[in-house]
């Protein structure tokens, strides 16, 4: 990580905005397909190996504390990746996986009725205030911040979201901000 911080400033002293997206984007890529290593059993020269799911999600943790750590222009705070499953009882529900700036313990899961759940598109909301029909999971009632909802896809159907947190009085999200984090879907 301190790899990408060290890019990351190096590009913010000369690059476009979108430039530094890619280069951003890049290296969250390479953690994560390194990170999906430790879920296939097979290790880089072919052997057999036992699956760390453990160590999968704290490598996703770090790669959404560092997408949240970055500062201006960047207007991300927190962010969570919700896993979607069929619950028993309730029918298709999104379970927290992994997150950055709250407190997973403190959320239980968002059900199939709830209109994050329903988001089928890259959604940007400038202002939790101005949405009052939609409640946000991990969000303090009351705060008005920017809101990306990204679903995530495998082979054509959703398997989750991430949802990214602004803060009160931080930058401003741009058009390009939505398809930055599509891209991290």
């Amino acid at each position: 990580m301190n790899k990408i911080l060290t890019n990351v400033r190096n590009a913010l002293s000369g690059a476009r905005r979108s430039e530094l997206r890619a280069l951003i984007l890049e290296q969250y890529l390479a953690i994560i397909n390194e990170s999906a290593l430790l879920l296939s059993n097979v290790a880089r020269d072919g052997k057999l190996q036992p699956r760390n799911e453990n160590q999968f999600l704290a490598q996703i943790g770090r790669v959404l504390e560092h997408l949240c750590s970055l500062g201006p222009p960047f207007w991300y705070r927190s962010a969570g990746l919700w896993l979607e499953e069929t619950h028993q009882d309730r029918g298709k529900v999104l379970l927290p996986f992994a997150s950055f700036g709250y407190d997973l313990n403190k959320i239980q899961s968002i059900d199939s009725s709830s209109e994050v759940f329903s988001v089928s598109d890259a959604t940007l909301i400038p202002s939790t205030e101005r949405q009052s029909n939609l409640s946000f999971p991990a969000l303090e009632p009351g705060m008005d911040v920017p809101v990306a909802i990204i679903p995530l896809q495998s082979q054509g159907r959703r398997i989750g979201l991430l949802t990214v947190y602004g803060q009160t009085g931080g930058p401003t999200p741009s058009g390009e901000d939505i398809v930055f984090l599509r891209s991290l879907a």
